[in-house]
Protein backbone atom coordinates (compact mmCIF):
# COMPACT_ATOMS: atom_id res chain seq x y z
CA UNK A 1 0.00 0.00 0.00
CA UNK A 2 1.41 3.38 -1.04
CA UNK A 3 1.84 6.24 1.45
CA UNK A 4 -1.03 8.12 -0.20
CA UNK A 5 -3.37 5.16 0.17
CA UNK A 6 -2.29 4.69 3.79
CA UNK A 7 -3.11 8.30 4.60
CA UNK A 8 -6.46 8.02 2.82
CA UNK A 9 -7.22 4.85 4.76
CA UNK A 10 -6.55 6.57 8.08
CA UNK A 11 -8.73 9.52 7.07
CA UNK A 12 -11.69 7.35 6.12
CA UNK A 13 -11.33 4.51 8.66
CA UNK A 14 -13.71 6.21 11.10
CA UNK A 15 -16.45 6.16 8.46
CA UNK A 16 -17.06 2.44 9.03
CA UNK A 17 -20.76 2.63 9.86
CA UNK A 18 -20.98 -0.98 11.02
CA UNK A 19 -18.31 -0.48 13.68
CA UNK A 20 -19.65 2.95 14.57
CA UNK A 21 -23.05 1.44 15.39
CA UNK A 22 -21.39 -1.07 17.72
CA UNK A 23 -19.51 1.62 19.66
CA UNK A 24 -22.66 3.74 20.01
CA UNK A 25 -23.75 1.19 22.62
CA UNK A 26 -21.03 2.53 24.91
CA UNK A 27 -21.34 5.55 27.27
CA UNK A 28 -20.21 9.11 26.53
CA UNK A 29 -16.51 9.88 26.24
CA UNK A 30 -16.00 11.22 29.77
CA UNK A 31 -17.66 8.15 31.27
CA UNK A 32 -15.56 5.83 29.11
CA UNK A 33 -12.42 7.68 30.19
CA UNK A 34 -13.21 7.39 33.91
CA UNK A 35 -14.02 3.69 33.53
CA UNK A 36 -10.72 3.09 31.76
CA UNK A 37 -8.81 4.97 34.45
CA UNK A 38 -10.48 2.70 36.98
CA UNK A 39 -9.28 -0.35 35.04
CA UNK A 40 -5.67 0.87 35.22
CA UNK A 41 -6.01 1.92 38.88
CA UNK A 42 -5.37 5.60 38.20
CA UNK A 43 -8.58 7.29 39.35
CA UNK A 44 -6.79 10.38 40.68
CA UNK A 45 -6.72 11.80 37.17
CA UNK A 46 -9.24 14.59 36.53
CA UNK A 47 -11.40 14.16 33.43
CA UNK A 48 -12.88 17.21 31.75
CA UNK A 49 -14.60 17.99 28.47
CA UNK A 50 -12.62 20.46 26.39
CA UNK A 51 -14.13 23.94 26.42
CA UNK A 52 -12.98 24.52 22.85
CA UNK A 53 -16.06 23.47 20.88
CA UNK A 54 -14.40 22.89 17.51
CA UNK A 55 -11.47 20.81 18.72
CA UNK A 56 -11.54 17.02 18.47
CA UNK A 57 -8.13 16.69 20.13
CA UNK A 58 -7.88 14.93 23.48
CA UNK A 59 -4.88 15.59 25.72
CA UNK A 60 -3.30 14.38 28.92
CA UNK A 61 -1.87 17.31 30.87
CA UNK A 62 0.94 16.05 33.08
CA UNK A 63 1.31 19.23 35.15
CA UNK A 64 -2.33 19.20 36.28
CA UNK A 65 -2.82 15.42 36.02
CA UNK A 66 -5.85 15.99 33.83
CA UNK A 67 -7.31 14.47 30.67
CA UNK A 68 -9.12 16.91 28.40
CA UNK A 69 -11.63 15.12 26.17
CA UNK A 70 -12.08 16.73 22.77
CA UNK A 71 -15.38 16.92 20.96
CA UNK A 72 -14.85 13.68 19.09
CA UNK A 73 -17.32 12.35 16.57
CA UNK A 74 -19.36 9.32 17.50
CA UNK A 75 -17.19 6.73 15.77
CA UNK A 76 -15.40 3.55 16.83
CA UNK A 77 -11.93 5.15 16.90
CA UNK A 78 -12.88 7.31 19.91
CA UNK A 79 -12.39 4.40 22.32
CA UNK A 80 -8.77 3.84 21.34
CA UNK A 81 -8.18 7.61 21.36
CA UNK A 82 -9.42 7.86 24.94
CA UNK A 83 -7.35 4.80 25.88
CA UNK A 84 -4.32 6.54 24.38
CA UNK A 85 -4.63 9.46 26.79
CA UNK A 86 -5.27 7.11 29.72
CA UNK A 87 -2.02 5.29 28.91
CA UNK A 88 -0.19 8.63 28.91
CA UNK A 89 -1.45 9.15 32.47
CA UNK A 90 0.41 6.04 33.70
CA UNK A 91 3.66 6.63 31.85
CA UNK A 92 6.80 7.60 33.77
CA UNK A 93 6.08 11.08 35.26
CA UNK A 94 9.72 12.32 35.07
CA UNK A 95 9.81 11.48 31.35
CA UNK A 96 6.47 13.19 30.75
CA UNK A 97 7.56 16.30 32.62
CA UNK A 98 10.91 16.38 30.83
CA UNK A 99 9.06 16.16 27.51
CA UNK A 100 6.68 18.94 28.58
CA UNK A 101 9.46 21.33 29.58
CA UNK A 102 11.69 20.50 26.62
CA UNK A 103 8.82 20.86 24.10
CA UNK A 104 8.15 24.36 25.39
CA UNK A 105 11.86 25.17 25.37
CA UNK A 106 12.11 23.93 21.78
CA UNK A 107 9.28 26.18 20.59
CA UNK A 108 10.82 29.21 22.32
CA UNK A 109 14.29 28.41 20.96
CA UNK A 110 12.90 28.01 17.42
CA UNK A 111 11.26 31.45 17.55
CA UNK A 112 14.38 32.96 19.14
CA UNK A 113 16.52 31.45 16.36
CA UNK A 114 14.40 33.26 13.76
CA UNK A 115 14.72 36.57 15.62
CA UNK A 116 18.50 36.17 16.00
CA UNK A 117 18.83 35.75 12.24
CA UNK A 118 18.24 39.51 11.89
CA UNK A 119 21.00 40.40 14.36
CA UNK A 120 23.68 37.70 14.12
CA UNK A 121 25.89 38.25 11.09
CA UNK A 122 28.96 36.13 11.85
CA UNK A 123 29.02 32.72 10.16
CA UNK A 124 30.39 30.98 13.27
CA UNK A 125 27.43 32.02 15.43
CA UNK A 126 24.94 31.35 12.67
CA UNK A 127 26.14 27.75 12.35
CA UNK A 128 26.28 27.47 16.14
CA UNK A 129 22.58 28.37 16.39
CA UNK A 130 21.67 25.99 13.54
CA UNK A 131 23.70 23.22 15.19
CA UNK A 132 22.02 23.77 18.55
CA UNK A 133 18.58 23.68 16.94
CA UNK A 134 19.49 20.44 15.17
CA UNK A 135 20.60 18.95 18.48
CA UNK A 136 17.39 20.15 20.15
CA UNK A 137 15.33 18.61 17.30
CA UNK A 138 17.01 15.24 17.77
CA UNK A 139 16.47 15.39 21.52
CA UNK A 140 12.79 16.27 21.08
CA UNK A 141 12.35 13.30 18.74
CA UNK A 142 14.09 10.98 21.21
CA UNK A 143 11.77 12.20 23.99
CA UNK A 144 8.47 12.34 22.11
CA UNK A 145 8.40 9.34 19.78
CA UNK A 146 8.90 6.58 22.40
CA UNK A 147 6.16 8.10 24.58
CA UNK A 148 3.70 8.31 21.69
CA UNK A 149 4.57 4.88 20.30
CA UNK A 150 4.10 3.33 23.75
CA UNK A 151 0.73 5.07 24.17
CA UNK A 152 -0.45 4.02 20.70
CA UNK A 153 0.56 0.40 21.25
CA UNK A 154 -0.85 0.01 24.77
CA UNK A 155 -4.06 1.88 23.94
CA UNK A 156 -5.20 -1.08 21.86
CA UNK A 157 -4.79 -3.47 24.80
CA UNK A 158 -6.59 -1.12 27.20
CA UNK A 159 -9.43 -0.72 24.71
CA UNK A 160 -9.62 -4.52 24.45
CA UNK A 161 -9.86 -4.89 28.23
CA UNK A 162 -12.56 -2.22 28.32
CA UNK A 163 -14.57 -3.97 25.60
CA UNK A 164 -14.44 -7.23 27.53
CA UNK A 165 -16.19 -5.58 30.46
CA UNK A 166 -18.74 -3.82 28.28
CA UNK A 167 -21.95 -5.03 26.64
CA UNK A 168 -20.23 -5.52 23.31
CA UNK A 169 -20.25 -9.12 22.10
CA UNK A 170 -17.07 -11.09 21.43
CA UNK A 171 -17.44 -11.11 17.64
CA UNK A 172 -18.05 -7.36 17.61
CA UNK A 173 -15.00 -6.80 19.82
CA UNK A 174 -12.84 -8.81 17.47
CA UNK A 175 -14.02 -6.81 14.46
CA UNK A 176 -13.17 -3.51 16.15
CA UNK A 177 -9.80 -4.70 17.47
CA UNK A 178 -8.86 -6.02 14.04
CA UNK A 179 -9.47 -2.55 12.67
CA UNK A 180 -7.47 -0.99 15.53
CA UNK A 181 -4.56 -3.28 14.67
CA UNK A 182 -4.71 -2.14 11.06
CA UNK A 183 -4.89 1.53 12.06
CA UNK A 184 -1.88 1.14 14.38
CA UNK A 185 0.13 -0.83 11.86
CA UNK A 186 -0.25 2.05 9.40
CA UNK A 187 -0.55 4.95 11.83
CA UNK A 188 2.51 4.45 14.03
CA UNK A 189 5.09 4.55 11.19
CA UNK A 190 3.24 7.48 9.60
CA UNK A 191 3.34 9.38 12.87
CA UNK A 192 7.09 8.74 13.08
CA UNK A 193 7.53 10.06 9.53
CA UNK A 194 5.34 13.07 10.30
CA UNK A 195 7.37 13.91 13.41
CA UNK A 196 10.68 13.67 11.56
CA UNK A 197 9.40 15.76 8.63
CA UNK A 198 7.98 18.38 10.98
CA UNK A 199 11.35 18.80 12.67
CA UNK A 200 13.18 18.79 9.32
CA UNK A 201 10.89 21.51 7.98
CA UNK A 202 11.69 23.69 10.99
CA UNK A 203 15.39 23.12 10.37
CA UNK A 204 14.90 23.99 6.70
CA UNK A 205 13.10 27.21 7.58
CA UNK A 206 15.94 28.30 9.87
CA UNK A 207 18.63 27.49 7.31
CA UNK A 208 16.78 29.41 4.56
CA UNK A 209 16.23 32.43 6.82
CA UNK A 210 19.92 32.56 7.81
CA UNK A 211 20.94 32.12 4.18
CA UNK A 212 18.71 35.02 3.09
CA UNK A 213 19.76 37.28 5.95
Amino acid sequence: MSLRKKIQYLKHAKENEELNKIVKKLPEDEVVCREMLKLIHNEKVTVEKSKIEKTNTSLYLIMSNKILIGNMEENFTRIQTIAHECVHSIQDPPKLKLHFYFSNFYQIFFILSIILAFFVKEAFWEWMIIGLLLLASIMLYVLRYPLEKDAMTRARDLASTYFEKSKIEKQEREEILKEYDQINQIGIPIYQTYLILNLMIKMGIIIIIYWIC
